[in-house]
């Protein structure tokens, strides 16, 4: 790989070289290649991690306005009543939940630029920890969204229609 699409080279991975085992060339190769994807993985982690804080406090302050700010306003105008105080909590709560996937986003960037940077193998058994707990996580928080979506969108659409 040339260093431009590269930006873990040999010279900023000394560890490789460092080590008491001999490696071949192709070790090397798929070590500094498995380092480049740890770096990428780390950086988008770091995005998501950005990205994700940004959103908690959106859902937040979304929240708080439907609890606070709307009924203030709707009392002011001839607005049509809308159920804030449920979507108000529905915003705090989603926003709580967020904070999850966050925490195993930092552990898991953390984890990759340690695992990168001292060649630890408990770095790296840090990263595939926080890497697997992350998507743990989505995967139940999707099969409950999609459970909910299936139990609770009938049930309002039926009572709504009475």
């Amino acid at each position: 790989m040339d260093s431009i699409n590269n930006p873990i080279t040999k010279e900023s991975t000394p560890h490789i070289q460092e080590s008491q085992h001999t490696f071949s060339e192709h070790e090397k190769n798929l070590m500094d290649e498995a380092c480049t994807y740890l770096y990428g993985i780390s950086q988008w982690s770091k995005f998501f991690f950005v990205l994700s804080i940004m959103g908690i406090t959106f859902l937040a302050i979304a929240g708080i306005m439907f609890l606070v700010a709307f009924p203030a306003i709707e009392s002011i105008s001839n607005t049509p009543p809308m159920p804030k105080t449920f979507i108000g909590v529905l915003y705090l709560i989603l926003a709580l939940v967020y904070i999850i996937p966050t925490i195993y986003l930092k552990r898991l960037y953390t984890a990759a630029d340690n695992a990168m940077n001292g060649n630890d193998n408990e770095a790296m058994v840090a990263f595939l920890k926080s890497h697997r707990s992350l998507w743990k996580f989505y995967g139940i928080f999707y099969i409950v969204m999609f459970a909910f979506c299936i139990l609770v969108v009938p049930i309002v659409s039926v009572l709504s229609a009475l």
